[in-house]
């Protein structure tokens, strides 16, 4: 089993390359620490600490546990979370998932058989709109 202790970042090798990467934990990794991700992450493990997958979707599996926050432009999560999720798109709840925690979000779908304890806040701001929030 893998335990990190540290700051772990993962990013595109490729650094010229307009697409961003595809990565991937699996089944058995365990971290403790924040991931920072530059695309698309897939998760499969255990994670106690954050993920700012803030240029990509996150796909956590049916096996995966997290606790801590996520950030993200979409989320398709099946497995267990407890805390915060923030995405600038989507959120899927799988039915298999578990959810305790707070979501931000523009889209939230839930589906049937999903375990949620939740605040969920979703709002379709314009980008002309925040930047007057701010202003205000």
């Amino acid at each position: 089993m893998l335990n990190i202790f540290k700051k772990f970042s993962i990013f595109n090798k490729n650094t010229k390359s307009k697409t961003p990467s595809v990565n991937m934990l699996s089944i058995g990794t365990t971290l403790k620490g924040d991931i920072i991700i530059n695309g698309d992450f897939r998760f499969d493990g255990k994670l106690i600490g954050s993920i700012d997958c803030s240029n990509g979707k996150l796909v956590l599996s049916s096996k995966s546990i997290v606790e801590g926050s996520i950030k993200c432009q979409e989320a398709d999560i099946a497995g267990k979370v407890k805390g915060k999720i923030h995405s600038s798109g989507l959120v899927i709840l799988k039915n298999t998932s578990e959810f305790d925690g707070d979501i931000f979000t523009h889209k939230l779908m839930i589906e049937i058989g999903a375990n949620v304890t939740s605040n969920c806040h979703t709002k379709d701001e314009s980008p002309l709109q925040k930047d007057e929030i701010i202003k205000s």
